[in-house]
């Protein structure tokens, strides 16, 4: 998608260039015929400029014919057939981000308890100013009828229900421990029920201890974001929305091929827009979801570390809810990087500020590739295999 996105921008920039916009035109049957250009150069009208000044700054001129008169005329436009077809296809192309953007707006706008100005922008969404985005699940007002803070308070009712069914589940956890190093005679089975027991005790504590760890990683990448936003020299607010703003006037007053490239900047701004909801709405709902089932990771603890004393269950959940977690702080930085060193570029060209939104989306996967985290899962082969094994791999 994003290649066929640059191919046709290139495609669109190189038509506006090639094939001329329109064709300026006057009559000229009332000027003398013996009338030389250097003549016209050289005329000034009743302003004090000269015929090609005029043009230039009014879009007219002034004609004057041989019998002392005269009179100004404006130079118009003549379409081409191609011009009328690229404007026309330039409206339906823009049609439809611009149906997206207001949709997106009116989504977040629904839920919103503090009112923000302007479409939604990914600008805004980043800098957490969204509550539909907040993944703080800990932080909710219980009587309000909001529909985030009626949602946290479910996911938290539900996180406090399988606490209370983990905690129970490693009380049988412990009762088989015990009766197993009861009756062990071996030196060998002991101590591995001794380590049992040892890896018993760190899930009980990870049992009242998760929340916590959720508390502490979401204070931290809140912290980030308000560093990088209290930085005086970060003044990216209100750029995306300017740029946007901008290119949709262009386009309004712009004809053919030339609204055409409008067209596509503005759908380019909100394919990534969409993208972005989309991801972050996706975080929102793996982030509570990894929040709900963290009691019963605790449970499988005692179990998945027995037989390597790794718990691989417990580090792909920590290891995902990091990654989702510390990935909006990763974006704040790229965003802010690029936003202050090429601010006035991107509004001077809006083309090039679609291309800078381009690379924040390349930040996840950066982060990916370079801390390895492809095929990232809860799911995790060898705890599965100990359990379809049964309780005999501990003998």
């Amino acid at each position: 998608m994003k290649k066929r996105l640059a191919f046709i921008l290139i495609i669109t920039i190189l038509i506006n260039t090639v094939i001329p916009n329109f064709i300026y035109a006057d009559q000229t049957t009332d000027v003398a015929g013996d009338t030389k250009f250097e003549d016209v150069q050289k005329h000034q009208n009743e302003k004090g400029e000269s015929t090609s000044d005029e043009v230039f700054h009014e879009g007219t001129a002034t004609v004057t014919p041989s019998d002392g008169s005269s009179r100004t005329e404006s130079l118009g436009e003549t379409a081409t057939s191609s011009n009328t077809t690229a404007s026309i296809l330039a409206s339906i192309i823009i049609g439809l981000p611009w149906l997206v953007n207001n949709v997106l707006t009116m989504i977040v706008n629904s839920v919103q308890t503090k009112q923000i100005n302007g479409n939604f922008t990914i600008e805004n969404l980043v800098f957490n100013e969204y509550d539909l985005f907040n993944i703080n699940f800990v932080e909710y007002d219980e009587n309000s009828t909001n529909t985030m803070d009626v949602l946290k308070k479910n996911v938290s009712t539900w996180y406090f229900a399988l606490r209370n069914l983990a905690i129970v589940a490693n009380a049988f956890i412990l009762i088989y421990i015990g009766i197993r190093m009861a009756i062990s005679t071996v030196a060998e089975e002991q101590a591995k029920y001794k380590k049992m027991f040892i890896n018993w005790i760190v899930s009980l504590v990870l049992v009242f201890t998760m929340h916590y760890i959720l508390i502490i990683l979401l204070e931290l990448q809140e912290k980030v974001i308000e560093l990088i936003g209290s930085i005086n020299v970060v003044s990216t607010q209100g750029f995306e929305e300017s740029i946007i703003n901008d290119t949709w006037n262009s386009f309004q007053s712009a004809k053919g091929w030339g609204a055409m490239q409008y067209a596509m900047v503005y759908f380019v701004f909100v394919y990534y827009q969409l993208k972005f909801f989309m991801a972050y709405f996706k975080r929102f709902l793996t982030v509570g979801f990894l929040f709900v089932i963290s009691p019963l990771v605790t449970v499988t603890y005692s179990i998945d570390a027995a037989g390597d004393g790794k718990g691989q269950a417990f580090q792909a959940w920590l290891t995902n809810l990091i990654y989702y977690v510390f990935i909006q702080a990763i974006h704040v930085v790229v965003y802010a990087i690029y936003i202050v060193s090429a601010d006035e570029i991107a509004k001077a060209v809006p083309l090039f500020g679609a291309i800078l939104i381009m690379t924040l989306s390349r930040a996840e996967k950066i982060v990916k590739t370079t801390f390895k985290l492809s095929g990232m899962g809860v799911a995790d082969e060898k705890l599965l295999d100990k359990i379809k094994r049964g309780p005999h791999i501990l003998r």
